[in-house]
């Protein structure tokens, strides 16, 4: 007997999730992983991706995409943190949106370009982004908020930092990737 394919696809997430949840630390996070420097998680969220690397490609979108194609791509390569999260049930994604672009702000980052799904593009933006796979993170292509900002450093270096904020059945998603690139850290 032939099982349907959404069965299936649906049956081998599960059991990615679940493997992805032996591998959680005590306080929820999964190992290993840790804030950005000087960006807050939202309050109750727990981190459930995480990727570092001394030297990257990140993909992010400067402007909307229109008719399906993207119009304002970059790929900035440098060092590269992704950091997915998950909060418990309550907040909408725009009180977590909020959150994050305060905070960039507060750090000094300027904004460079921030949309809704409507604004950005809707499935076809969302899917031209740099985003951890799932279980980690999960993006709604119809109802997602998206911003990017850029900070200047005194070095001549600059650092990127996108936040893709989302949801999942009852709880919201988010992701921060920030792209530190050229002469020394702005951290």
């Amino acid at each position: 007997m032939r099982r349907p394919i959404p069965l299936l696809v649906s049956v081998m997430l599960s059991a990615l999730a679940a493997a992805a949840g032996v591998a959680q630390a005590a306080n929820g996070d999964i190992h290993g992983a840790r804030d950005y420097p000087g960006i807050e998680r939202f309050a109750g969220s727990v981190i459930t991706g995480y990727d570092a690397k001394d030297f990257d490609r990140t993909r992010l979108q400067t402007a909307p995409f229109v008719l399906g194609d993207a119009t304002g791509d970059m790929r900035p390569e440098g060092r590269v943190t992704r950091i997915a999260y998950r909060t418990d049930p309550g907040p909408s994604i725009r009180e977590v949106y909020s959150a994050f672009e305060t905070q960039l702000a507060k750090a000094g980052y300027e904004t460079v370009f921030a949309c809704d799904a409507d604004a950005c593009g809707r499935v076809h933006f969302s899917q031209g982004l740099d985003v951890l796979f799932v279980p980690s993170m999960w993006v709604d292509g119809l109802n997602y908020l998206y911003f990017v900002g850029r900070k200047s450093g005194a070095d001549g270096g600059e650092t990127w930092a996108t936040v893709l904020v989302s949801h999942h059945f009852n709880t919201v998603t988010a992701q921060l990737v920030v792209t530190e690139v050229g002469a020394g850290a702005t951290r």
